[in-house]
């Protein structure tokens, strides 16, 4: 269905994001445009840095701010924004299975399986909308069932990330005054189990 359009980038955003003023002018810029894959900073609803590149070790994410401006190896493309080149099939997106929470590590995963890399840049930022109590409390389900999808493809830390999870779903339990988040948590890992 997207064969009829013309396009040299696909950018993939989540509707809640707002982009910096000059997002569209970097994508024009020389150096970005040869980039198949590209990843921006990433700002909370004040303005606040979130993070400019990802790490990923096992199943744990850890985040960077990078000091100076310019475009860095990143280990996958967060699912808030991303672009990629038309050169990257459409067909080879995300699977379906995941629904959210994960996917953009298993495209990471596929992507560098056929020998493309990820890039983030700093050059511009999009702004991230806070996540309601109720996206939160969704995203601890996702998170924990999902991750069970890869544990075929890493090798390492999933029980390690199952107990991080279980000790922040606690810790947002006595937050929030409610169960909901370690139910969730614990009905994502029963979900999980039975993939």
């Amino acid at each position: 269905k997207y064969r009829n359009y013309d396009y040299e980038k696909l950018i993939i955003a989540n509707p809640d994001v707002k982009f910096s003023s000059n997002f569209f002018h970097t994508l024009q810029l020389k150096q970005i445009k040869k980039l198949e894959t590209l990843s921006f900073r990433t700002r909370d609803d004040s303005g606040k840095v979130l993070y400019d590149r990802v790490g990923l070790k096992g199943f744990l994410t850890k985040y960077y701010i990078e000091k100076d401006a310019g475009i860095f190896l990143t280990d996958y493309l967060p699912g808030s924004c991303f672009v990629l080149d038309k050169s990257i099939s459409l067909d080879y997106l995300f699977d379906p299975s995941f629904f959210m929470y994960w996917e953009e590590i298993d495209l990471a995963i596929r992507l560098k399986s056929l020998d493309y890399k990820l890039y983030a840049t700093n050059l511009a930022s999009i702004m991230r909308a806070k996540n309601s109590q109720q996206s939160i409390n969704n995203a601890f389900f996702w998170s924990a069932k999902n991750s069970f999808r890869l544990t075929n493809k890493i090798k390492k830390g999933h029980i390690y990330y199952l107990i991080r999870l279980i000790a922040l779903g606690v810790y947002f339990s006595c937050r929030q005054l409610s169960f909901s988040p370690i139910i969730k948590i614990v009905s994502g890992i029963l979900s999980g189990i039975k993939l």
